[in-house]
């Protein structure tokens, strides 16, 4: 249900009004992919007074979509929501920077804002700005939503050495529960939540710095590490977790490879077979970028290229598929719209079967 967060998407969060295209490398591993996906591609229509606009996560129906723009006056964020055909902009938030994050089914969307004093998570929904209840002198980020309003993410001090903790917000209204963690040093990061309340994300300790992917138990339990192959250089690296139907994956941005596990079983994670894979359903389907920066599905038949989302249609390149809904029937994500030397983020829904 979230999306998440890289490549184009970080560009958006961080980068230019006009949504320059990224130079981020990705993995020169060779992937096979086809380009047959049974998919078709349409543009979602961009907010009036905008030109750019990229799509990040999608509800399990496929029913409600969001995603982020940016201001042409002042370069400020703010968060879209697209529904029934139609787009809406989320402008109750008057902060500098307003990022969504997620939505479920119910249309709740949940994303973080800035404010004067530090970073503040919130939930939308009919019409309504909520703010997540967080301590006096603490930020949070909220990272993700389930179909039963639980939200999962991680709070810290603004001024002090405490580690960040990831924490669970049972509902809108509740109060933050912090997830325990494996050492009294260790900080952790609540990222993704299951229909069941199963949490993923990830936990280091200062003198181990190895990065652990993490699955907390339903009930708030401990639950367990998910383990992995070594890697190269296993430090410090920024991971995110995505997980449905109890399939989890791992993403990140610098060149380390992806990995996913299926909670049924304790087996090690397997890399997964495409470069940057970003979300994925209860089916198992994972959705991402290739090697080439083209959207891509990867099903247990392989992997298979996306539709170009981009324009004109002969450009490939720079495409895509953040999010996927839990039927597999819907994506979502973005292409590039290119005139002459101006190139712009356009939102894009792939509708496959």
């Amino acid at each position: 249900m979230k999306a998440r967060r890289k490549l184009t998407l970080l560009a958006l969060a961080a980068g230019s009004v006009a949504l320059a295209v990224p130079t981020t490398s990705v993995l020169a591993d060779a992937e096979d992919t086809s380009p047959d996906s049974g998919c078709e591609v349409e543009t979602l229509p961009t907010p009036e007074g905008y030109k750019a606009v990229v799509a990040t996560d999608v509800s399990g129906s496929g029913d409600h979509i969001v995603g982020m723009t940016r201001r042409g006056d002042d370069g400020r964020a703010v968060p879209v929501i697209w529904r029934d055909g139609k787009v809406q902009t989320i402008d109750e938030l008057d902060t500098h920077d307003t990022w969504p994050k997620g939505v479920n089914d119910a249309g709740q969307v949940i994303g973080n804002h800035d404010s004067s004093y530090g970073t503040v998570p919130w939930v939308y929904h009919d019409g309504k700005i909520t703010d997540l209840k967080v301590g006096k002198g603490q930020s949070a980020f909220a990272y993700d939503i389930n179909n039963s309003g639980q939200i999962v993410g991680f709070i810290f001090e603004e001024d002090g050495d405490a580690p960040k903790r990831a924490v669970l917000w049972k509902s809108v209204d509740s109060d933050p529960v912090t997830l325990p963690v494996f050492d009294e040093k260790a900080e952790a990061r609540g990222t993704g939540i299951d229909e069941d309340g199963t949490v993923t994300g990830i936990q280091a300790a200062p003198d181990d710095k190895t990065t652990r992917i993490w699955a907390w138990d339903p009930n708030g339990g401990k639950g367990r590490e998910l383990t992995r192959p070594v890697i190269d250089n296993p430090e410090e690296h920024p991971m995110t977790t995505e997980v449905r139907g109890g399939h989890v994956i791992s993403l990140d941005d610098r060149g380390v490879p992806g990995y996913q596990w299926d909670l049924s079983d304790l087996k090690e994670g397997t890399e997964i077979d495409i470069a940057h894979p970003m979300n994925v359903n209860p089916d198992g389907t994972i959705v991402g970028i290739t090697k080439d920066n083209n959207a891509a599905m990867l099903t247990s038949q392989g992997v298979t290229e996306l539709p170009n989302a981009s324009a004109p249609s002969n450009e490939t390149g720079d495409n895509v598929a953040a999010a996927i809904s839990d039927s597999g029937d819907i994506a979502v994500g973005n292409g590039v719209s290119r005139n002459g030397d101006k190139e712009l983020y356009i939102a894009a829904k792939w509708t496959c079967g």
